[in-house]
């Protein structure tokens, strides 16, 4: 009968080569290739406390109601705002310039100390994540130690169980160092995977993002940890997402003087515009007119309620409506400058405008660039809309112009419970949709505020065929006189009425008049 002593040592003898099948998982064995596809993102991307300690900052950036469930009350901003009331009969100073610079030098070192730690946060967690191997191996390495120990108490080191005990121990001791040498070796190393990038973008700007996007990002970093086939498509998304930074400060505009009279001068720029084109009705001048003012002012103020409606502009092709979009805008940033991005789009099917799973929207699109390119709105040219008289597009457009400006709904980061998109809050954008035809169908007729944009007249043609004619390389090439040209004439026999039809024949018909 075995007795318990030899029990012991058969048990022990079993334990040594039971306790190293780890080494098999952490060496190859169903094992990642990635270091860092075990990260807990929830936990590395977890910036409550960071956001909580940095409270003034967020207050100061106007993120707060972005990172915190609820604003701060008071008594939770760490600057006593009582230090800077006035006693009685006292008057606010302003700062002089050292005490402003004083000021200026504080808020850098609390930004710089905000992103250290954010970054600092992220860095734990990948600390963490490419350790796990190390830290199994360690334990797993203590308890081979501790069997081969107390095996070589029980049994004589020269006896066949004693040294087969210690050359396992030893054995397995040697594959265990590897997966704790290879985190060293993956610390000390600069990391080569482009989501590293990601990462340290998205611990930086959390705060500026939307709230209700940091599961999805968070989401689609794993995915792209843990599966080589959709990481493109999840850097892609990633990339994407992490420009919607709705929450950044926008750049400070300086202050307008005498706001009402810089808009009737725009008015007035306006006018002389249309004064080249044929009558314009005056109530489809004022439609424009209105929109543009609604839209400097939301700039200006970006609480204002009342937004501009999307401007459907028809008429023949080639007769200015590009030209005039163009010309609005550079009137705009005139008055204020750096204010607003251009956006020319061109949409072909449903996806393009509306977007899905898979693709970002039209309007998704426009609000992501103006939010890289920092810019407070963007004024947005959709030309050649013939698509909205098609009937596989009419319900998609309903659905992106539904008359609401300040909100876009897309289902580019999923659905909610109820199936429908999430929403983000969008800022100030001047929509203008341009095609030859009118809009048929009536319900989608009534989001826009519709301009028959006018004809441009005979004197503005000729004009036009004249600057055309003067910068031609091939009539300077042929020295031909253009005071001989009677342009004219020309106009009312090619019956050309446009600028486009201009451009493509004025030159040839000087040129065959030579010949």
């Amino acid at each position: 009968m075995m007795n318990i002593k030899n029990l012991a040592k058969l048990l022990i003898l079993c334990l040594i080569p039971a306790l190293s099948t780890h080494l098999y998982a952490m060496d190859g064995g169903g094992g990642q290739a990635d270091p860092l596809a075990r990260m807990n993102y929830r936990l590395a991307f977890d910036q409550g406390k960071i956001h909580e300690k940095f409270g003034t900052l967020m207050e100061r950036w106007g993120c707060a109601e972005n990172v915190f469930d609820a604003i701060l009350p008071d008594d939770a901003i760490a600057i006593d705002m009582r230090e800077f009331e006035p006693r009685s009969g006292e008057e606010y100073q302003p700062l002089s310039q050292s005490e402003e610079r004083v000021e200026t030098e504080a808020s850098k070192a609390e930004e710089k100390a905000y992103q250290q730690a954010c970054l600092k946060k992220l860095s734990s967690a990948r600390r963490w994540t490419i350790t796990e191997d190390a830290r199994e191996a360690l334990t797993t390495l203590s308890l081979i130690a501790s069997a081969a120990t107390t095996l070589n108490l029980i049994l004589p080191a020269d006896s066949m169980g004693g040294s087969f005990g210690v050359f396992a121990a030893v054995f397995n001791a040697a594959f265990l160092m590897r997966p704790v040498i290879r985190p060293g070796c993956n610390l000390l190393v600069a990391p080569t995977n482009p989501l590293e990038s990601l990462e340290e973008r998205f611990a930086l700007s959390q705060c500026f993002i939307p709230k209700k996007l940091w599961p999805i990002i968070r989401e689609k970093f794993m995915l792209a940890r843990t599966n080589q086939f959709q990481q493109r498509t999840c850097m892609d998304f990633l990339e994407f997402a992490l420009g919607l930074t709705l929450f950044k400060p926008k750049p400070t505009l300086e202050t307008i003087d005498n706001l009402e009279e810089r808009i009737v001068q725009l008015f007035e720029k306006i006018d002389s515009f249309f004064d080249q084109y044929e009558e314009f009705p005056s109530e489809e001048l004022w439609k424009i007119k209105d929109n543009v003012q609604k839209f400097i002012r939301s700039l200006l103020n970006e609480n204002l309620a009342d937004a501009p409606r999307y401007i459907y502009l028809h008429g023949s092709g080639g007769i200015g409506k590009t030209h005039f979009v163009n010309q609005l805008t550079e009137w705009i940033e005139e008055l204020i400058p750096q204010s607003v991005r251009v956006e020319n789009l061109e949409v072909s099917n449903a996806e393009e405008l509306e977007g899905s799973a898979h693709r970002p929207g039209a309007m998704l699109t426009v609000l992501r660039n103006q939010l890289m390119g920092n810019k407070r709105g963007s004024v947005v040219f959709m030309d050649e809309a013939t698509w909205l008289n098609r009937s596989d597009m009419v319900s998609t457009a309903k659905r992106v112009f539904n008359g609401n400006q300040s909100k876009i709904s897309t289902s580019y980061f999923g659905n909610g419970i109820d199936g429908s998109g999430i929403e983000l809050q969008i800022p100030p954008m001047l929509i203008f949709v341009a095609s030859n035809d009118k809009i048929n169908d009536p319900a989608l007729k009534t989001r826009f505020d519709s301009i028959d944009f006018p004809l441009p007249k005979k004197e503005r043609l000729i004009e036009y065929a004249k600057k055309i004619a003067s910068e031609s390389i091939l009539i300077k090439e042929q020295h031909i006189d253009l005071e001989a040209f009677d342009f004219e004439h020309w106009l009312e026999q090619s019956k050309a009425d446009n600028f486009r039809d201009i451009a493509s024949q004025i030159v040839p018909a000087i040129l065959s008049q030579k010949q």
